[in-house]
């Protein structure tokens, strides 16, 4: 995946879901749409069957989606958004649970 900064923040959210949509969904409501909105947002779409990244796009097209094939469970999740956004530049990263 090429991670691309969108909104040129020095922040990225990482969340890490796994067969959770309408968590998921709870959650990206929860914090996102803000006028004051500084950051970008990373889904780890670990290994949900099926995906749930097209749906989450349909909602929330500015989301970018990185899918693991296979559940890696809690810390490997988060560990591949954290490689992936640092390769794409961002200093600071949010985990979010």
């Amino acid at each position: 995946m090429d991670l691309q900064l969108r909104n040129r923040p020095d922040t990225v959210v990482i969340i890490a879901a796994w067969n959770q949509l309408e968590k998921t969904i709870e959650c990206l409501r929860s914090f996102w749409g803000s006028d004051e909105e500084r950051f970008d947002v990373l889904l780890v779409d670990n290994g949900s069957d099926p995906p749930i990244g097209p749906q989450l796009l349909e909602q929330f097209p500015e989301l970018q989606i990185l899918r693991s094939e296979k559940n890696l469970g809690f810390s490997a999740g988060y560990n591949v958004g954290i490689r992936e956004v640092l390769r794409a530049g961002y200093t600071y990263q949010f985990i979010l649970n």
